[in-house]
């Protein structure tokens, strides 16, 4: 894992990247400022240190101290939620991120399948959904974590990203050589690989600034992965089961 993932970081520095690293640099600044934005007003709206010591001055200060938590904690929440919503960033630059890739590394290959845009949008707007509220559901858990078990908070987020990711990011990249049924059962053998691999993206993309360039790293580590397991003469064996 740590071998493909240094070389995915490794061809950042490669020309054919510069656009989409680019255009992927911005999208991600704007998609973290949107969710930092909208988590820390949903916070800062609710009304938690109005008149508690019937002092103006000592309740004034009380509901600074409470917006300031707020929006530390709002800026948290946008930093976990981000790469549920960078699956729709990914799939955006997937196919020039995963053609330099395969250019680079693997130039024996025939050109990829070419997905139509109604499966690409359909696809995306699924994966995105699906990983976006499982996120919004767990933080309800990891918040209950965070007050009565606070070490064990972490454990649940990086469990569940691990196996969303893994299988999503997995499934974009197969669709570019495999059928999507073919993509799902290939999926399924390497299921406890490909939640290794989710779990190093869920670390990658809840690193500050390095999350900016999550989703061009992701599609790249992710080729690099499912070449590992992708046997193109093999295909006949990847039955609908």
């Amino acid at each position: 894992m740590l071998h493909d993932l240094s070389r995915a970081i490794a061809q950042l520095r490669d020309p054919r990247l510069l656009k989409p690293l680019v255009l992927s640099l911005i999208s991600a600044v704007l998609l973290l400022a949107v969710l930092s934005a909208l988590a820390v007003w949903g916070l800062t709206s609710l009304d938690l240190g109005g008149g508690v010591f019937g002092f103006s001055l000592l309740d004034r200060a009380l509901a600074w101290l409470i917006d300031s938590a707020a929006v530390a904690l709002g800026v948290v929440i946008a930093i976990m939620l981000f790469p549920a919503a960078a699956i729709g960033l990914q799939s955006l630059f997937l196919d020039a991120v995963a053609d330099a890739v395969e250019a680079k590394h693997y130039p024996n290959l025939a050109p990829g399948r070419r997905q139509r845009v109604g499966e690409i949008i359909a696809t995306a707007l699924r994966l995105t959904l699906v990983v976006l509220g499982l996120n919004l559901a767990l933080l309800f858990v990891w918040l209950i974590l965070l007050l009565v078990a606070t070490p064990l908070a972490p454990i649940p987020y990086y469990l569940v990203n691990g196996y969303l990711l893994g299988r999503e990011y997995f499934e974009l990249v197969a669709l570019r050589r495999m059928t999507p049924e073919q993509a799902v059962v290939l999926r399924k053998r390497k299921l406890g690989w490909n939640m290794a691999d989710g779990i190093v993206l869920t670390v990658l993309f809840t690193i500050p600034i390095v999350n900016f360039a999550g989703p061009i790293i992701a599609s790249a580590y992710m080729t690099h992965r499912f070449h590992r397991v992708w046997r193109p003469e093999a295909l006949t064996d990847v039955r609908i089961v």
